[in-house]
């Protein structure tokens, strides 16, 4: 097993949460250029934060997958679940968390120019559906 990313645990990406709430309570100072600049990286981040929930999603299905079969559940039954809890830690539909599931378990390996794209916050969560 690869050890854990620190960046990527809940501790670390709440700290910068609590950072990036803390500057918003007073103006920032940029020029409306560096503003413009800011806008997008921002965006770029968040089109690299979904895929990094897509990751973080495959590895939860793997992960659910191998301790199902571990305990004996039939190949039919492994994984159950595992979509319901992307769904709530994502905030939306049991539907729509079956389907970002799917997207992260299929986008890395068949379509690995734009898992590329996605990871550098160079395409959208729904372009990559699309």
């Amino acid at each position: 097993m690869a050890a854990p990313s620190p960046s990527l645990t809940p501790a670390a990406i709440t700290a910068v949460q609590v950072q990036w709430r803390a500057a918003l309570d007073s103006p920032t100072g940029l020029s409306d250029a560096d503003r413009v600049d800011a806008i997008r990286a921002l965006e770029e981040l968040v089109c690299t934060a979904t895929a990094a929930q897509a990751a973080l999603a495959r590895e939860l299905d793997a992960s659910t997958r191998r301790a199902h079969a571990l305990s004996g559940l039939p190949a039919s039954k492994r994984g159950a679940g595992v979509s319901a809890q992307i769904a709530l830690a994502r905030r939306v539909s049991p539907h729509r968390g079956q389907r970002q599931l799917g997207l992260a378990k299929i986008v890395p390996d068949e379509l690995p120019h734009t898992w590329a794209a996605w990871r550098a916050g160079s395409i959208t969560e729904w372009k990559v559906t699309l």
